[in-house]
């Protein structure tokens, strides 16, 4: 832990954790994680010792290269574990975060750690994704997804959810031309931005990056 530590100093100490507060905020989350991953699967094991490398940075990094205006609406589309919506809403109080997810252990797990590290404007759903959508439409100015589906799907979901020049950020790794082909293919009324993830903050190795959609205002 006391390297994880260090970790997130050296990394994002000044840039985006202000305080001891948010550090310890941090050291809670990490903590939590590795207890409930014993009982529910949040991470792989591989991951246990590298969550803040692995998960935590990756998930932050996106804020360097996209601009998420103040107190926002975002929705963390299948959260699970949380990635990538509780550590941004660590570094980003302002904004206002709905986790989503199926899953009632994890959505336990979730509210468990909202009120351990007392996270205002967190609120967690536990519903399919096809039902909070009929009831929720337009009304998020960004989704954040990470590991949870191809780019087609992801969208036929966020196209329901998203409020006017609304984004949904999907993390990605690899190779991406099928999944954005496929993509513009099935709505070509889209537009794709991909955001290769700053190397301060991951691995150039892993190759990860962030896909931005958006609506393609220019054909309305």
């Amino acid at each position: 832990m006391e390297n994880e530590i260090q970790a997130l100093r050296s990394k994002l100490m000044n840039s985006y954790i202000k305080s001891d507060f948010n550090l310890s905020q941090f050291i809670i989350y990490i903590k939590l994680i590795r207890e409930w991953n014993l009982r529910i699967n949040l991470i792989s094991k591989n991951d246990e010792k590298r969550i803040v490398e692995r998960h935590v940075l990756e998930s932050i990094a996106v804020l360097d290269g996209v601009e998420i205006p103040p107190r926002s609406l975002c929705l963390d589309l299948g959260s699970g574990g949380g990635f990538p919506g509780m550590p941004i809403k660590i570094v980003r109080s302002d904004l206002e975060i709905s986790f989503l997810d199926s899953k009632r252990m994890k959505c336990l797990f979730l509210k468990k750690v909202c009120d351990e590290l007392g996270l205002n404007g967190a609120n967690v759903i536990c519903q399919r994704v096809e039902a909070f959508a009929q009831e929720n439409s337009k009304k998020f100015d960004f989704i954040f997804a990470r590991g949870v589906a191809v780019l087609s799907q992801l969208w036929q979901w966020g196209q329901t959810l998203l409020s006017q020049g609304g984004k949904l950020l999907a993390w990605k790794g690899g190779e991406l031309i099928g999944e954005i082909d496929a993509l513009l293919g099935a709505y070509p009324d889209v537009k794709t931005k991909i955001l290769k993830l700053p190397s301060q903050f991951v691995d150039p190795a892993l190759d990860r990056k962030v896909v931005i959609i958006t609506r393609d205002q220019t054909n309305k």
